[in-house]
């Protein structure tokens, strides 16, 4: 074990310990990777396993626990409110760690069965860009995985091509017709590389004016007066009566302003 490890101290405020939504049963598969990252960026992650420490003074042994309770606290203030009490005994990383994968890992089938409903039910359309529609894909994706259920990178492909209108009806069916020309000669992308030109795609329209960024689509979305359907002023007889009156030049055979 590096001393210089031991004697480092993680850098950053209190503001910066809660990073993301309470991990809870719900969400543990999206952001136990997330929960990692964390660690790692505040150089914790590295007491996960002890197995090969081998301390030469006290003074390290104390360094040590010091990380482990670090880490402890850290990930004690990223669960949710109701969680702190399966992790109360712990006094290492990896045993919180085994813990919440007992607790939270196993996905019933039922939970399977939500999540491939919720993966096929996303929509580009629903998202102010095509990189956070791929995002939340590959996180249902990766809670599937987690299950037992794999979705494979061709199966991940043709279920987004399905999705893709409008300004990406161009990209599907170029698509398509590479696969039909090529015949058994065509090689199907992997998932992240058809993902990455999706997303050079979108750059592409934009580039050209044919999508509008995220800003733009905001603006577009806003409401906007109608003109056109601007109710017409009412007339008011009696005011009509008053100009005849003092005014008798007025033409009373029509509202004023007509």
């Amino acid at each position: 074990m590096s001393r210089a490890f031991l004697s480092s101290s993680s850098s950053g405020h209190t503001g910066d310990l809660r990073l993301f939504e309470p991990l809870n049963l719900t969400n543990y598969h999206a952001l136990k990777p997330k929960m990692q990252q964390l660690l790692q960026s505040r150089g914790l992650w590295r007491v996960f396993d002890d197995t090969v420490l081998a301390f030469t003074t006290e003074k390290d042994k104390y360094l040590y626990a010091c990380k482990q309770d670090e880490a402890l606290g850290l990930i004690a203030l990223n669960v949710a409110d109701n969680l702190p009490f399966h992790i109360s005994t712990a006094t290492a990383l990896k045993e919180v760690w085994e813990k919440f994968e007992s607790l939270f890992g196993k996905i019933n089938e039922f939970k399977l069965i939500q999540l491939d409903h919720e993966l096929n039910s996303l929509s580009p359309s629903d998202f102010p860009s095509i990189e956070e529609f791929l995002s939340k894909f590959k996180e249902i994706r990766s809670q599937l995985k987690a299950g037992g259920r794999t979705k494979k990178d061709d199966e991940c492909i043709y279920t987004i091509l399905t999705k893709l209108k409008g300004p990406f009806s161009v990209f599907t069916s170029t698509f398509f017709s590479t696969m039909d020309a090529l015949d058994t000669q065509f090689k199907m992308p992997s998932f992240e590389q058809f993902c990455e030109r999706l997303s050079r795609e979108q750059a592409k329209l934009i580039s050209l004016d044919v999508m509008p960024t995220s800003n733009h689509a905001l603006v577009a979305s806003s409401p906007k007066k109608n003109w056109k359907n601007k109710p017409k002023q009412s007339y008011d007889k009696r005011v009509s009566s008053h100009n005849m009156v003092s005014n008798p030049s007025v033409d009373t055979s029509k509202p004023p302003n007509s």
